[in-house]
């Protein structure tokens, strides 16, 4: 309704169409109500969201895959307490790292571009120019 799957994966859905209720796409629903899933399991865990980071915490009795509901994409970097790891991307498009026996800090954020940030550069650049060439043009008028 909103866009939430607009740039979901492919992997996401399990028939390419414009719905997401539960009979037509289990694997958005999953992902959207927050389902953790261990071991096959679904678990319903509620995220800590921050800027441009997810963090969720599950516990497991054994070494087990978590498989967390956040889309994998080109640029995403996982942690497991406190520690930076690869992860496997699950059929759903989603994270799957190896969790441990007890309590995981699973924490998922995104690294932009480069070209992201010599962008938002050029854009503050421009701006400060056509500010300085306004204000010069300003002046030419009044003398």
């Amino acid at each position: 309704m909103y866009g939430e799957t607009d740039y979901y994966p492919k992997a996401a859905f399990n028939k390419f169409e414009n719905n997401v209720s539960e009979e037509a796409n289990p694997k958005i629903n999953s992902i959207l109500l927050h389902k953790v899933i261990i071991d096959g399991k679904e678990k319903v865990k509620t995220p800590k969201v921050a800027a441009n980071c997810i963090e969720y915490n599950v516990k497991v009795d054994k070494k087990e895959k978590i498989d967390v509901p956040v889309l994998a994409y080109k640029r995403t970097t996982v942690m497991l307490n406190g520690k930076n790891i690869n992860y496997a991307i699950s059929s759903r498009g989603t994270v799957v790292v190896d969790g441990n026996k007890g309590n995981n800090r699973i924490s998922v954020s995104y690294q932009p571009s480069k070209l992201l940030y010599i962008g938002m550069m050029v854009s503050v650049i421009t701006w400060i120019d056509l500010l300085i060439g306004l204000i010069f043009s300003k002046r030419r008028n009044v003398n």
